[in-house]
């Protein structure tokens, strides 16, 4: 992705006096590129690799946490398994994924935003509706999540028209 989630980790850390460690992942090298200026002094301790989700370039047990954000709804139901029971393979703690919720209000409401407040950005005016479609219920994200290796998993609801799933080691 674009590193706000590992910009918005170091800033919230840092602010309760944590030194955190991470390292994002993306398979594209514009996506890194981009990442990349967009953490440059971000402060924190971190890195990028260019690598793909079912199969994480990273030791077993690599990391506390690992997390996914808005990408799972791009990928078949088998590469979400894959990529659930990596992002277990790796982490000491927990997984936590967030995603899109499918429902009629969500998609008429990225719909609205998408010929509005984000009618200047061609890449979300265009996905917005269509990920929405590609995303998941909750029962559908759980059954995903039941299906990798957790102790325990569970999915929650976040304001707006997001999905969080928790998957415990």
């Amino acid at each position: 992705g674009n590193g706000a989630i590992c910009r918005a980790v170091s800033r919230t850390f840092a602010q309760r006096g944590v030194r955190v460690r991470w390292v994002g992942l993306d398979l594209h090298p514009v996506a890194l590129r981009i990442a990349r200026a967009e953490l440059a002094g971000a402060g924190g301790l971190g890195g990028l690799v260019r690598g793909e989700a079912t199969r994480l370039p990273f030791s077993d047990g690599a990391f506390d946490v690992s997390t996914a954000t808005l990408m799972m709804h791009h990928l078949v139901d088998a590469d979400c398994v894959a990529t659930l029971s990596e992002m277990a393979r790796v982490s000491r703690l927990a997984v936590v994924v967030s995603d899109l919720e499918r429902g009629l209000v969500n998609y008429l409401g990225a719909q609205l935003l998408a010929m509005t407040l984000w009618r200047r950005d061609r890449l979300t005016r265009h996905d917005a509706g269509l990920s929405v479609r590609r995303s998941f219920t909750a029962s559908e994200l759980l059954a995903l999540g039941r299906r990798a290796p957790f102790a325990s998993v569970r999915v929650r609801r976040h304001f707006p028209f997001r999905l969080v799933l928790e998957g415990r080691r």
